[in-house]
């Protein structure tokens, strides 16, 4: 043997207890300065009902930290135009079923033009 390495030999070293620490502080405060992800506002036309249809149940309506008085409002802050006028004759109603009974209503409607 003539003592030449023949290959690339690399040797990873544990990174120090300080180091991982300092990495994970870096990126929290990173996190915390990113957008927080939104549905996208929905004004009744058909063809954007389905993509608004997937952020808003991905964002508000699988949030189980909301209660529907929350979701309706959100549901409202959401949409635009003759949706949101259909949201608004629900959200003055002091009714525990008016945020279901609206995103039926909405999701009944898209679904009939769609098709």
């Amino acid at each position: 043997r003539s003592g030449r390495v023949t290959g690339v030999q690399t040797c990873a070293l544990p990174i120090s207890r300080l180091e991982y620490e300092s990495r994970y502080i870096a990126n929290a405060i990173i996190a915390t300065k990113m957008p927080c992800p939104e549905p996208t506002v929905f004004n009744g036309e058909p063809i954007k009902y389905r993509d608004w249809n997937k952020s808003f149940t991905r964002f508000i309506d699988s949030n189980l930290t909301l209660d529907n008085d929350a979701k309706l409002f959100y549901l409202w802050k959401y949409t635009s135009g003759e949706a949101q006028e259909l949201v608004e004759g629900y959200y003055s109603l002091d009714d525990d079923d008016a945020y279901d009974t609206v995103r039926a209503l909405i999701m009944t409607g898209m679904a009939m033009l769609i098709e």
